[in-house]
């Protein structure tokens, strides 16, 4: 097809109707988790592949729509556009120019460059990135404007290009936002926690929706708020927009059957066993204000409490797994961690025996530390390595 025969056409041939090579980024500590939920999430034909920083599938478009809206554990979803070698910027910048860019963007869209190189002769990522964008913004100018019904442009496109041994990748991020930001959440907490890892906490300690949570320092109420989700059989995307709706190739009717599949499975009335409760009771106010706000107030009971003045048999008579991410620095001095965590030790020890216990900590040897058996999990927390540790209060 010409390439300047109708952009609709050519974008609906060779976008839309043909499979894509995609990334799923992903936190190397979450692999194994995300592995699984990749496999649930895509058909077999998908062939998943583990890759440095994520993995790769072949799909379409619809596939990576379902990823956005589903993955709890995910970083991003990014559709390859090309790839190429190139070891002088005058190649750089005629392989790029050669990409049919009004077919993945529109010419309005604000614009980032992401790039990373490895043994690459070309090395200089600013100077990448500044002719990528020249060559992007040239090839958009040919093409004029996206219709004004179409001009809904509040997501910033991220181009990502990755170079290793002179060998470079040309991607577009379908995400926008890193997808661990749920759309929920406006206010922040003490010991910020991602929401994809607090996801994969919870999966690793074995909540489901017929056992308590119990989240006694709950500070913005991330651990609460994706246990409601879970719960409530909410796709963590459900709340939120995504890069991939301001491409040329958006089908917004297939988006909005996508969205209805899930809805005819999400349990919108209903109470799980779901307790929050922090001494701060501004952080108890916001996260109940957000609960309203979205909806999923039926699922959270959200409580001014000391965790050190409280029995979980004042809640409930089951077992359950309670979620501990305390505010390392702010309530425990960093001199005194040790023993700030002795004292929940001893209250875990003395009303909790019997539950599923998830503790985060900023070092694992913090975690060794526990009078019980546990298993600890590396994770990054707030850009540092931490740990969590899983296990059954004795």
């Amino acid at each position: 097809m010409p390439k300047y025969a109708p952009i609709h056409k050519r974008v609906k041939r060779h976008v839309i109707g043909r499979e894509h090579h995609f990334f799923v980024a992903a936190p190397p500590a979450l692999a194994g988790l995300i592995d699984r939920e990749l496999r649930q999430l895509l058909v077999a034909e998908n062939e998943l592949q583990r890759r440095p920083g994520g993995f790769g599938f072949r799909g379409r478009l619809t596939d990576a729509y379902r990823i956005n809206l589903q993955s709890r554990l995910s970083n991003r979803v990014l559709m390859q556009v090309s790839s190429f070698k190139a070891t002088s910027f005058r190649r750089l910048a005629q392989k790029l120019s050669e990409l049919p860019w009004e077919l993945y963007l529109y010419g309005e869209s604000a614009l980032k460059i992401r790039v990373s190189t490895h043994k690459c002769r070309l090395y200089h990522s600013s100077a990448i990135a500044e002719r990528a964008q020249e060559q992007v913004r040239r090839q958009l100018a040919q093409f004029g404007l996206a219709p004004v019904e179409e001009r809904h442009f509040d997501q910033v496109q991220h181009l990502f290009i990755r170079g290793v041994n002179d060998r470079f990748s040309v991607s577009v991020d379908s995400s926008g936002d890193h997808l661990y930001k749920r759309g929920i959440k406006t206010h922040g907490g003490r010991a910020p926690l991602r929401e994809n890892l607090a996801a994969a906490v919870l999966q690793l300690a074995g909540y489901d929706r017929q056992r308590p949570l119990l989240d006694p320092m709950c500070g913005s109420g991330t651990f609460s708020l994706e246990a409601a989700l879970m719960a409530a059989n909410i796709p963590p995307g459900w709340f939120r927009r995504f890069a991939f709706m301001e491409w040329p190739s958006f089908v917004d009717r297939r988006w909005q059957h996508l969205r209805k599949q899930h809805e005819a499975v999400m349990r919108k009335t209903g109470k799980a066993a779901i307790l929050a409760f922090d001494i701060d009771g501004a952080a108890c106010e916001a996260l109940k204000q957000t609960l309203r706000r979205h909806h999923v107030a039926d699922w959270i009971t959200v409580d001014r409490k000391d965790f050190f003045d409280f029995s979980p048999g004042e809640w409930t008579g089951s077992k359950g797994v309670v979620v501990l991410n305390p505010p390392y620095g702010r309530r425990f001095t960093t001199a005194a961690d040790q023993s700030g965590l002795d004292s929940i030790f001893k209250q875990l020890t003395r009303f909790y025996k019997g539950w599923r216990l998830a503790l985060v900590s900023p070092r694992k040897s913090l975690n060794r530390k526990l009078p019980f058996e546990v298993k600890i999990y590396p994770i990054a927390h707030g850009g540092l390595a931490a740990a969590v540790a899983i296990g059954e209060i004795t």
